[in-house]
């Protein structure tokens, strides 16, 4: 199985002397597919262990994703500000069935 993992961890897992094949990706529109699948794993282990060690591995991959999409940050979060004002957030845990 192929994942993408953080730039340092073939370090350590040379360092344990675990063996393991080591793939770059060769192209952006790749690595924005692995980028993708990364976020999803990371909230899958959030969904088991919700804990700050799992939201700071969500917000790094979000970095990643913000910098590969070449998108703007603070463009981003003009938009989630104007998202907030508009329909607010999630702080009241509202549920609306239909």
């Amino acid at each position: 199985m192929k994942k993408l993992v953080r730039d340092k961890i073939p370090i350590i897992l040379d360092q344990n002397k675990v063996k393991y094949r080591k793939y770059i990706v060769k192209n952006k529109e790749e690595l924005k597919q692995y980028l993708i699948r990364k976020l999803i794993e990371e909230a899958e282990e959030f969904k088991e262990n919700p804990c700050e060690e799992e939201i700071a591995d969500i917000i790094e991959v979000i970095e990643a994703i913000i910098e590969t999409f070449d998108y703007d940050k603070n463009k981003i979060l003009c938009i989630k500000r104007r998202k907030y004002q508009e329909r607010g957030g999630f702080k009241e845990g509202i549920i609306i069935e239909f």
